[in-house]
């Protein structure tokens, strides 16, 4: 069947059980809603059961199957359907969704939401680490560079973003993010404060270990090379700090 066919196919199958879900009332939605992830479930503990039982090459070559036929659904239905959206904006609509979401839920059950994202982020966390200890020496230093331009890439991203807003904009935009911070402390009881303090102080603590071993694993130029960096960078800062303070208004400065 030729690929544009396979997913036209599939795109009006799935505008067709849209619409039976849509026909379907409140209280139905629901149950359909809960069978379907009941369903989702045993099939994932169903695929997980039978992965088990494999070689970790018959688990590799399983799942660069699933991901291929993934792959090809997908690039089916984008060849039958142009995007009306680019990635960016559909991105955009779903965490807006997301958010709204959220902010329906009740305190205990945003809490209850936010425990288990912070268990399936550390989850995700552990997995990573053993992946990447399983790695050689050779791998772990290419991957670390790899991770390395993709943040630079990132870094440059949002700072082509930054420079293209106006004043007001950075202004404000630095605002929201202080009033997201201070509600979420705010929302917090003293004992999670306590909790979150602790954890970057241990943060600070094994950086400043880090950061004295690396130091002292610098020979006496490279020592000095890194201390006129680091000098010029603070320079830099304080003469931009000037500047935006002489560019403000007197109002600005009392404010």
């Amino acid at each position: 069947m030729p690929f544009e066919s396979r997913g036209s196919m599939m795109l009006d199958r799935d505008k067709k059980k849209k619409a039976e879900f849509d026909a379907l009332s409140k209280e139905e939605q629901d149950i359909k809603r809960a069978e379907q992830k009941a369903r989702r479930h045993r099939e994932y503990k169903r695929s997980r059961a039978k992965l088990a039982a494999m070689s970790q090459e018959d688990q590799d070559a399983r799942r660069a199957e699933i991901n291929r036929k993934k792959r090809a659904r997908m690039a089916a239905k984008r060849v039958a359907k142009p995007a009306e959206k680019t990635r960016a904006e559909k991105l955009a609509h779903r965490r807006l969704r997301q958010k709204a979401k959220f902010e329906a839920l009740s305190k205990e059950e945003q809490d209850a939401v936010r425990v288990k994202q912070r268990k399936s982020s550390a989850k995700i966390r552990q997995r990573n680490k053993a992946a990447f200890d399983a790695l050689s020496k050779e791998e772990q230093d290419v991957k670390r560079d790899k991770q390395k331009v993709a943040r630079k890439k990132a870094h440059e991203k949002s700072k082509a973003k930054i420079a293209a807003m106006s004043q007001e904009e950075r202004a404000e935009s630095k605002r929201k993010r202080s009033v997201r911070r201070a509600t979420k402390i705010m929302a917090m009881s003293q004992e999670e404060r306590d909790t979150k303090r602790a954890k970057e102080k241990q943060r600070n603590d094994r950086y400043s270990v880090k950061l004295k071993a690396k130091i002292a694993a610098m020979s006496q130029e490279e020592r000095d090379t890194k201390r006129a960096k680091v000098r010029e960078a603070d320079r830099r800062k304080l003469m931009k700090k000037k500047a935006k303070l002489e560019a403000m208004s007197q109002e600005e400065k009392d404010a």
